[in-house]
């Protein structure tokens, strides 16, 4: 039986105070705007949703803060994670756009209490090993959000930014909760360091030899029946592309999906896939579960306009590759990993 608290995250119930666990991680966004932009725009609106400023630029900071700490309250960290945020112009056109963007600012390796050895973190979850800020004055992710998102007719056919949080965004406009949850997700670990085209793991520096990341030791290719960590570069950049036997084997994810995904399409030989189309979807293969009509789950490539602020099966990944929860992922990081 899955703890309830784990399917779905109740924003009210955060943001009237409800107590937090002790360890649960602080999260600060951090103003990346230009005066006047963004965070910064002045323009008066009424509250909406729970979303008490009257100040567009004062209400999309409280929206991003609150969506940071849903993460907060499940995950544990003695380091505040701090996620440098700016409203920037990504692509949009009438029928598709880039939502916003996220990723870790720095990769740690062989820090001290490094669960593993030569393999990379990404900077908020290395912190949280550490009990320190590796990063000293960086922040831990970079945000992007697409400002576009503004009622232009060329963008989304008029779509605005939903900046309640309370689950009722009306038609016409894309709700700010799960676009947060998705990247935060990103840049707390759902991502790969390797180069998808090439196969190639990051080096420690230009010359050297590419290491493993924590993300990449949990993918499988059931029809070769090697891990990525087994595998050579072109193996791995042919696995990137073999839908549908690129799979996520890590045992939180894996004792707990079909909880979530009652489609066995969603499965090879037992594990949960993940998105590897061919031809390559920079920025999206790999770093993403496959997607289906059949079912719905946050770090899917595209939003579903169903979801609101479950984090569902990333919370599983986040124990699969160290993170400390507050709520139940049924397998210890310890237990699984070797």
């Amino acid at each position: 039986m899955i703890d309830d608290t784990r399917l779905k995250i109740a924003c009210l119930a955060l943001a009237i105070g409800a107590a937090a666990p002790a360890q649960a991680a602080t999260f600060v966004i951090v103003n990346n705007d230009e005066p006047g932009v963004g965070f910064n725009d002045p323009a008066l609106v009424a509250p909406v949703g729970i979303n008490p400023e009257t100040t567009l630029g004062e209400q999309r900071l409280f929206a991003v803060q609150f969506v940071a700490d849903i993460w907060g309250a499940l995950l544990e960290s003695p380091v505040t994670i701090e996620v440098r945020t700016q409203w920037v112009d990504l692509p949009c056109t009438q029928n598709s756009g880039v939502l916003g963007s996220a990723g870790t600012t720095n990769v740690h390796g062989n820090f001290n209490n490094a669960p593993v050895a030569n393999t990379w973190f990404h900077a908020a979850l290395a912190d949280s090993f550490a009990g320190s800020d590796l990063n000293f004055a960086n922040e831990e992710i970079n945000m992007n959000i697409n400002i576009n998102v503004d009622g232009d007719p060329g963008c989304l056919q008029g779509a605005t930014w939903y900046l309640g949080l309370d689950d009722n965004n009306p038609g016409g406009t894309v709700d700010i909760v799960p676009l947060v949850l998705h990247e935060l997700g990103h840049g707390l670990g759902f991502s790969t360091f390797v180069n998808p085209s090439t196969g190639a793991r990051l080096p420690p520096a230009p010359g050297e030899e590419g290491l493993n990341d924590i993300y990449m030791r949990n993918l499988r290719d059931t029809e070769v029946d090697l891990g990525w960590d087994e595998m050579d570069d072109a193996q791995r950049a042919d696995s990137a592309i073999n839908d549908p036997n690129l799979v996520w084997t890590g045992p939180n994810v894996t004792a707990n999906a079909g909880d979530f995904v009652g489609d066995p399409l969603a499965f090879s030989e037992g594990f949960l896939r993940m998105h590897a189309p061919a031809p390559l979807e920079q920025g999206s293969s790999v770093s993403h579960w496959a997607s289906s009509d059949a079912w719905t789950l946050l770090m899917e490539p595209s939003l579903s306009g169903a979801l609101f602020d479950e984090v569902d099966l990333t919370i599983d990944l986040f124990g699969d590759i160290g993170w400390q929860t507050t709520v139940p992922t049924d397998v210890l990081f310890t237990n699984g990993f070797e």
